[in-house]
């Protein structure tokens, strides 16, 4: 269970940095592709998720 509270917070992080984002991009007139944009957020998720979860190996 606290792995999956782990990577849900995870995935809530990088949505709304990535929300900030689009917003930014969006008042100055461009738009952003999604499908980029959502492989950028899910492999970020995973790396971000992995050194999180590594770091909590070496400390044990």
């Amino acid at each position: 269970m606290k792995e999956l509270l782990k990577g849900a917070a995870i995935v809530v992080a990088v949505c709304i940095v990535l929300w900030a984002i689009n917003m930014i991009f969006y008042m100055n007139g461009y738009e952003l592709d999604m499908v980029p944009v959502s492989a950028i957020a899910s492999v970020s998720s995973m790396l971000i998720y992995r050194r999180w979860s590594k770091k909590e190996k070496d400390k044990e």
